[in-house]
C-alpha cells in the first residue's frame, strides 16, 4: 500500500487513468452534473460533492482516496460508457484494452 492512501494504486496506474479520462478539463462527454450522477450511481456516494473540484481533479481524488474495489468498478464503468459512445481516440485504445484486462483491473478490485 502506498503511504497515506487507502489503496495501493501506484503513480503509474493513476497517471494512466488521468491521461485516459482527464482531457484538459473534459471528462469523456460528461457535464459536471452528469458526471456527479454517474459517479454516485457507481459508488453509492456523492463523491463529486465530497471531493469537489473539476471532474478530472475529482476523479484523481477518488483514485487516490477511495478503496481499490470502488476505483476498479468506476474505471470499468467509465470505460464501458466511453466505448459505448465511441469517445476514445484510436491511440487511446491500447490503454483502454489494458485497463479492461483482468490482470490490471482485478488487482485494483482486490486493493483494500
Amino acid at each position: 500500500m502506498v503511504a497515506g492512501l487507502v489503496n495501493d494504486i501506484d503513480y503509474s496506474d493513476r497517471d494512466k487513468i488521468r491521461r485516459l479520462f482527464n482531457k484538459g478539463g473534459h471528462m469523456l462527454d460528461f457535464s459536471s452534473d452528469r458526471y456527479g450522477d454517474f459517479v454516485e450511481e457507481i459508488s453509492g456516494n456523492d463523491l463529486f460533492r465530497k471531493y469537489g473540484g473539476s471532474k478530472g481533479k475529482n476523479l484523481e481524488m477518488i483514485v487516490k482516496s477511495e478503496p481499490g474495489a470502488l476505483v476498479g468498478r468506476l474505471i470499468l464503468a467509465l470505460i464501458k460508457y466511453g466505448r459505448s459512445r465511441d469517445l476514445f481516440a484510436t491511440e487511446e485504445l491500447a490503454a483502454v484494452l489494458e485497463c479492461e484486462e483482468p490482470g490490471w483491473v482485478a488487482p485494483i478490485h482486490r486493493r483494500q
